[in-house]
């Protein structure tokens, strides 16, 4: 019954897979965002807001990002990364953006860039008719903080057809060759996550560059942790099952909530003590052709709200 659920929710999600070139997962380093006035110098009253996926290739120096932002007081009128310069100064552009949203590209960085990037000193900044200085900005500097768990690498259940990731990568079961899908979560500082502020962001990264991935919920850890063979993943979710949030990768990266949608703990009513979260993704189905599928999972990750 859990299956086919699961099953029924993917199938309708129909569209073309791509696959994207990835470093290795140990030298890829995802962060996080979060875009707003208050952080402009000087700081900007404006109900916009946005978020930032980014995930660091230190091996290829280089940056995939994922820009996406709402409710801007006027219009957009230019969007730039910055650098470099920590929280509270400012500093000049470094990469020019295209107008509109989601913002997905690469930044080629050079080895000073890339330090500078990895010091958390690069940020996205968008400016509007309003604020031609600049809206919205956000210091590229947040590190995961959710635990992970359920692991595609052999140590729990093996996956499907030996498509096992290396230990130590903390992702699901491989979806090309030696790329699996991760799923990291940020919150900030105790006592989040909390229902009350909820700021809870999901990260999927990893994936297909072109895909969807159905972020999901549930209240108890798929065999012991370890995780149940499910298409060409694991499945490492049981209990009460929660479907989420449905989204369209770019550079392989999504992320729930993204600008618009219901927090993390409105739309899966979750309550005091520790929830789980996945995300399962269409993938291309030869990869793993003696199963019969085309999706995979990324690991689990273990969340404990607060009230």
């Amino acid at each position: 019954m859990m299956h086919s659920m699961l099953r029924s929710m993917l199938y309708s999600l129909l569209g073309a897979v791509t696959l994207a070139t990835f470093a290795p997962a140990q030298t890829t380093l995802p962060r996080l965002a979060r875009l707003d006035g208050a952080q402009e110098v000087p700081g900007v009253v404006t109900l916009g807001n946005g978020l930032g996926f980014v995930a660091i290739d230190t091996l290829a120096s280089a940056m995939a990002y994922r820009e996406v932002f709402q409710a801007l007081g006027s219009a957009e009128t230019a969007a730039h990364i910055h650098g470099f310069a920590p929280a509270g100064v400012n500093a000049g552009v470094q990469l020019a953006q295209a107008l509109g949203q989601p913002k997905c590209g690469v930044w080629a960085l050079t080895p000073v860039q890339l330090a500078n990037v990895m010091g958390g000193l690069a940020y996205f900044n968008i400016h509007t008719v309003g604020n031609p200085g600049g809206e919205i900005r956000g210091q590229i500097d947040l590190a995961p903080d959710q635990t992970e768990f359920c692991f595609g690498d052999g140590t729990g259940t093996p996956c499907p057809c030996g498509n096992n990731s290396a230990v130590g990568d903390n992702e699901g079961c491989l979806h090309a060759p030696g790329v699996g899908g991760r799923l990291v979560g940020y919150a900030g500082p105790a006592p989040n996550p909390s229902i009350s502020n909820d700021r809870l962001v999901l990260h999927a990264l990893r994936l297909p560059s072109n895909t969807f991935v159905l972020f999901f919920q549930g209240t108890v850890p798929m065999a012991g942790g370890a995780g149940l063979q499910f298409g060409h993943g694991l499945l490492c979710l049981s209990g009460n099952l929660a479907r989420l949030n449905v989204k369209a990768t770019c550079n392989g990266q999504a992320g729930l909530p993204e600008p618009g949608d219901l927090p993390i703990s409105v739309s899966g009513a979750v309550t005091p003590g520790t929830f789980l979260y996945q995300g399962w993704f269409r993938t291309f189905p030869g990869f793993c052709s003696s199963v019969p599928a085309n999706y995979n999972l990324t690991n689990g990750v273990r969340v404990t709200w607060a009230p």
